[in-house]
Order: C-alpha cells, then sequence, then structure tokens
C-alpha cells in the first residue's frame, strides 16, 4: 500500500510549472502508479517560458533608494525612467486616466482588468507588491505575466515586498527606474499524467489534482495532498473493478492557471461527451480549517453530497459555483465539476512554509476516506446521477472567472 506521508515527503520541493522538478514529480507519481499494476502515460504541453536575467528598482526622485525586486516572467526586456504613480483605485476609470507614460505602483498583485486598463491607459511599467508589512517575512513572490495577460500585450513589470515599498508610499517617491532584461526559453513544457482504468461501460468519472507548486513552495498542503488522495482512489479501484470507467488526472502548472486541466480539455476535447463528473481535490489533511465542496453543477448533486455527508458524519460546507482550480476548465468544457477541499486562512499555502508540518496524518486518512467513500459510490452506481449540464448561474460565474465579462 502506498503510505500518504511517505508519498508527501518524497515531492516535498519546490516544482513549479515547466521545471524539471516538475518533470520529476510526474515520473515520480507515474512508478507509484505503475507499481500498482496501472499503466499511466504523461502528456505534455507546451507553456510559455522566460528567464528574467536581471531586474533592478530605483527611486531617482525627490531620493535615490534601490529596492529589491524580481522580474514578472514573460514580461519584456526594459531600461525607463519615468514618473511613479500610485494607484490607489484600480477601479475607477478616472483615476486610470492618470497613468499615461507612468510606472503605475499597486499595493496587490496584478488582476486581469487592472493589467488591461494600465495597457489601454498608456502606462510605461508596473510594480506590484506581496507580503504582509508587520511580518518577519521579507520573500518576494516570483511572478509571472500569465497568457491571458500576455495575450493584451506585454508591460515591463516587478514584484515587491510591501515592506519596502510601503516607505517610497509614505516619502511621496515621484520618480523610479525600472530595468529588465529578460531571455526566451523555446519549446517549454509542463506535463499532466494520466491514467485511465477500464469499467463495465463507457461513461467516465475524472478525478483531478495538480502535483505543482509556486516558486516558494514546497507544495504539500498545496497541493501533494490532492495528488496523494486521488492516488489513493486509484490504489482502491487498481483491485475492485469500478462499473464507469475512471480516468486520474495529475494536473501540471495549476498554479500558473489551470493551464494542466486546460490542455487535458483541450487534447481530449471529442471525448470530453462522454465524461460525466469530475471530481477535483485540491488541499487536504490540514491542522486547521473546515471541509469544503464547491459544485459547478446542477443543485441536485450539492444536495446529493450534503446528505451523503450528513450519512458518514462528516462535516462537510457544500455550495455551488466556481472554485479556482482545477475543476474549472471542465465546468468550462460542459462537464459537471466539483472540488474537495479543506480550507483555512491559516495554514500558509504559496509560501515556503508549505511543507510537512501543515499536514494532520489522522485527519489527512479522514479526507481521503470520505472522499473514497464519495467515489465508490458514483464509480459504482447503476447510472451517474449527474444531470450533464452546466447551470445559467455557473456559465455566468465561468465568464466572469474567465475574463469573458467583467463584473461591475
Amino acid at each position: 500500500m502506498i503510505n500518504e506521508m511517505q508519498f508527501l515527503n518524497d515531492i516535498a520541493y519546490v516544482r513549479t510549472g515547466g521545471s524539471k522538478e516538475e518533470e520529476k514529480a510526474a515520473k515520480y507519481i507515474q512508478q507509484q502508479l505503475e507499481g500498482l499494476g496501472l499503466k499511466a502515460k504523461i502528456e505534455e504541453f507546451p507553456v510559455q517560458a522566460s528567464n528574467i536575467q536581471s531586474a533592478t528598482l530605483e527611486i531617482t526622485k525627490p531620493f535615490k533608494k534601490s529596492i529589491p525586486c524580481l522580474g514578472y516572467a514573460n514580461s519584456k526586456s526594459a531600461n525607463i525612467t519615468k514618473e511613479l504613480y500610485y494607484l490607489r483605485n484600480k477601479n475607477n476609470q478616472a483615476e486610470l486616466k492618470n497613468v499615461k507614460n507612468k510606472i503605475v505602483l499597486l499595493d496587490s498583485g496584478m488582476p486581469y482588468w487592472t493589467y488591461k486598463d494600465l495597457i489601454e491607459n498608456g502606462a510605461s511599467g508596473f510594480i506590484t507588491t506581496n507580503g504582509i508589512l508587520h511580518d518577519d517575512d521579507i520573500d518576494i513572490d516570483q511572478k509571472e505575466i500569465r497568457e491571458p495577460l500576455g495575450k493584451l500585450g506585454k508591460l515591463p513589470g516587478v514584484n515587491c515586498h510591501i515592506k519596502d515599498i510601503y516607505p517610497l508610499i509614505q516619502n511621496n517617491a515621484q520618480e523610479a527606474k525600472l530595468t529588465l532584461e529578460e531571455t526566451d526559453i523555446k519549446n517549454a513544457h509542463s506535463r499532466n499524467v494520466v491514467c485511465k482504468i477500464k469499467g463495465e461501460d463507457d461513461s467516465i468519472i475524472a478525478f483531478s489534482a495538480h502535483y505543482d507548486s509556486v516558486p516558494l513552495s514546497k507544495g504539500v498542503y498545496d497541493n501533494a495532498t490532492g495528488a496523494i488522495t486521488i492516488l489513493k482512489i486509484a490504489e482502491y479501484f487498481s483491485t475492485h473493478k469500478p462499473k464507469h470507467t475512471l480516468v486520474f488526472i495529475w494536473c501540471g502548472s495549476e498554479e500558473r492557471g489551470l493551464l494542466g486541466s486546460q490542455a487535458f480539455c483541450k487534447k481530449h476535447k471529442k471525448n470530453l461527451k462522454n465524461y460525466a463528473l469530475d471530481i477535483n481535490i485540491d488541499m487536504m489533511g490540514s491542522h486547521l480549517g473546515e471541509f469544503d465542496t464547491r459544485v459547478s453543477a446542477e443543485d441536485k448533486l450539492a444536495h446529493y453530497i450534503e446528505y451523503f455527508s450528513s450519512e458518514k458524519g462528516f462535516a462537510n460546507k457544500v455550495t455551488t459555483g466556481v472554485y479556482p482550480s482545477d475543476s474549472t476548465p471542465f465546468a468550462d468544457a460542459g462537464v459537471p465539476s466539483l472540488s474537495f477541499a479543506r480550507n483555512t486562512m491559516l495554514e500558509p499555502i504559496h509560501c515556503k512554509y508549505d511543507d510537512l508540518s501543515t499536514i494532520n496524518e489522522q485527519r489527512l486518512k479522514q479526507d481521503i476516506a470520505f472522499i473514497l467513500a464519495f467515489s465508490i459510490r458514483m464509480a459504482n452506481s447503476e447510472i451517474i446521477p449527474v444531470k450533464k449540464e452546466i447551470p445559467d448561474s455557473i456559465k455566468e460565474k465561468l465568464d466572469y472567472y474567465n475574463y469573458r465579462k467583467r463584473q461591475q
């Protein structure tokens, strides 16, 4: 039997989408499946990538100061000195008129619509921030201009820690010099690991979980725990043939914008008509936090999961909507989907503190046992009881999530 904590320990290293470390983790998952007597393949898909050779940020007026920063991957090379403008109200069109020919400072990350507004209003570059002002951690997140933003155009940008940016706002910094040197990487790829267990019929239930991490993180809680959850489900069905066919997808590059699940849905588009449900897992087994289920399907499925949870005596907060994980591309492709998660604002994710210390082994086993029980019920149902349609209310939320509509 596969040991949950050993698996988490074995891939407790930074494994960003498209990296050699991600490939190493993919091969490790493939080996685990083959050890169960299952066939698994690695499906590569292209991802954009660039190296930032150097990035500097200097305040030039009314004082001189160098600010630690990291350049945005997939940005562009630049050497500019411009007026610095602190954009307080990102959604205010009147204030956005002031960004033309300026380096724009945000006290946040870079939302899609803000980036679009900066380009349309003629900004010359940007500075974003991460971190907590009154905290000892001074790590700077490595950010990237994700593909949806890159399609709008490319602005040079850097990310800084809020501790370094706050004094600039306090002291009314007025001008900045921004330099970036970027090198393209050709033929970059990320990977999905895919395993199929044939059932008695061709109706398919998909199980998805991402196995990549962000640059600063070992990604144990987010989301090696999801990866081991669906691996344990595959382990069960390796010796218990299901009525319905099961497809397991360990998704790469989720942290870069759900790229693995998007690539899978694109590659297998013709076969998605046979997919009745996607069950996605994203973060399990933490010491803190409530169990959360988000259903992107008919209300009846949410009600069913509530009843099933009560039957099992398992505390579960069930809602309908869109969850920011690999269930979303499936729902957007017309496949009823749900995400299971144990969520908390207190356990660390997307940082160096996401390691084995975040995980409660007993809680992890309990979470996996509940999801396995639900999976057995679905996999062996006489017919998969989920209506094959996405409600209009969910479609609208998908439009917002995928930037097809802008919320007012």
